[in-house]
Formats: structure tokens, C-alpha cells, sequence
């Protein structure tokens, strides 16, 4: 996830926070990451984060989404599901880290 912002109302009368996230991909999907500009979440600090595997995440304006924080688009799939993986939080150290890779691409937080 990178930046929270202000409710949405569904159709159906619900409301949720408005997110934006940027989507990671396994560690073994790049063949070199770039330690100024991606996210790199490691071999030791990936389960903390709740994530299943080594993820690197390009914060890459392009490939970017934003969604209602609800179950609809939050759910595990199921090959994690039984391991009660959900969601997770950023160590300080990698929250500083994301914000690196902000500044490296000359990028503001939060996004526009």
C-alpha cells in the first residue's frame, strides 16, 4: 500500500478508505533489483511483513492501483490462506526504505 486517503461510499451504502498500492513480485522475478528505487523486503524480514515469499516492489507509477481497502480486493490467495497471512506492516527501516525509493525517483508522498 502507499497512501491512504479519504472514504468511498459503495453502491450498497458501505464505506472504505481509499487506497493506493503498488503491486511486488517474488524476489526471484527480477533478475537484478535496483537497491536505490525498488523495495526490496528480504529472505530475513519477509514473514514480519506478511508476505509468503521474498517480494520486491517496483514503485513504478505506471503499474499502480487505487482501491477500497475491503475483503473484495485484501484476501489471500489460497495457497497462503492457511498459513493466516493477510496483511502486514513495514518495519521503520523499510518504511524509511520506501520512502528512499520515493525520493530516488523524484517522486512526492504521498502520490498524486
Amino acid at each position: 500500500m502507499i497512501d491512504v486517503r479519504d472514504q468511498v461510499y459503495d453502491p450498497t451504502g458501505e464505506t472504505f478508505k481509499d487506497i493506493t498500492v503498488a503491486y511486488g513480485t517474488g524476489a526471484e522475478n527480477i533478475e537484478k533489483p535496483n537497491w536505490r528505487s525498488d523495495l526490496v523486503i528480504g529472505p530475513s524480514e519477509y514473514r514480519a511483513a506478511g508476505l509468503h515469499k521474498p517480494t520486491i516492489f517496483r514503485l513504478d507509477l505506471m503499474n499502480r492501483k487505487r482501491l477500497p481497502w475491503c475483503e473484495k480486493y485484501f484476501v489471500p490467495n489460497d495457497y497462503v490462506r492457511g498459513q493466516n497471512i493477510i496483511c502486514g506492516t513495514l518495519s521503520d527501516a523499510q518504511r524509511s526504505a520506501a520512502l528512499s525509493c520515493f525520493v530516488a525517483q523524484n517522486l512526492k508522498f504521498p502520490l498524486p
